[in-house]
C-alpha cells in the first residue's frame, strides 16, 4: 500500500516500507463555505509526520486569506458505519492523525467560515469619548483635599506639641499652607 502511494522503491535501497511510509505526503482538497458566497476550493499536499493542526490551520488561513478576520470550523470527510461520507469535526492533533488515516487517496476537508459572534454583553453598551467621561466625573479640587487633611494635622499637632522649645521643631514639617 505504501509502495502504491509512494510510487516505487525506497530511496535508500533495501526495500524499507517504513521509510517509504515516513516520506509519504497526503493530498488535501479543501472546500470553503462562507454564507451565500459560492464555495472556493484549494488543493495542496502535506507531510503528515510534521503537520500539526495548528500548522494546517495556518496553511488554510493563508490559502483562503483569512488572517485574523474571521473564525472557521474545520471538518474532514470520513465514512460512517453505512459506508456514507460524513464530515467529522477536526478539533485536535489526534483528530488530524485520524483524518490522515482516512485520507485515501485524498484528504477532503470542509472549511466553514463564520463571522466572529458579537458579544451579547456589549449590545446595550454605548461607546463614549474621554471627554464625556471627564464631564461625568467631577475632579475633586485640591483645596478640598487639603481642607479635609487640616483637622487631622491639627489633631496631630495638639498631641505631639507640648509647651516648650520642641514645639516649633516638631510642628514646622507638618504645617500646611492654604
Amino acid at each position: 500500500m505504501a509502495a502504491a502511494a509512494g510510487g516505487g522503491a525506497s530511496p535508500g535501497g533495501g526495500g524499507g516500507a517504513a521509510l517509504e511510509e515516513e516520506c509519504e505526503v497526503v493530498r488535501v482538497r479543501v472546500k470553503k463555505n462562507e454564507g451565500q458566497q459560492p464555495p472556493e476550493f484549494r488543493s495542496f499536499a502535506v507531510d503528515p509526520q510534521i503537520t500539526s493542526l495548528d500548522v494546517l490551520q495556518h496553511i488554510l488561513a493563508r490559502a483562503f486569506d483569512l488572517q485574523g478576520k474571521k473564525s472557521f470550523v474545520l471538518s474532514f470527510a470520513a465514512q460512517n458505519g453505512q459506508g456514507q461520507d460524513t464530515f467529522v469535526p477536526l478539533l485536535s492533533d489526534g483528530d488530524l492523525a485520524n483524518a490522515f488515516t482516512c485520507a485515501r487517496p485524498t484528504l477532503r476537508l470542509r472549511l466553514d467560515v463564520r463571522n466572529p459572534p458579537e458579544s451579547p454583553l456589549l449590545e446595550d453598551w454605548d461607546i463614549i469619548s474621554p471627554r464625556e467621561v471627564a464631564a461625568a466625573e467631577p475632579v475633586p479640587e485640591r483645596r478640598s483635599l487639603l481642607a479635609a487633611a487640616l483637622p487631622f494635622t491639627q489633631a496631630l499637632l495638639a498631641q505631639v506639641s507640648a509647651p516648650g522649645a520642641g514645639e516649633a521643631h516638631l510642628s514646622a514639617p507638618l504645617r500646611w499652607k492654604l
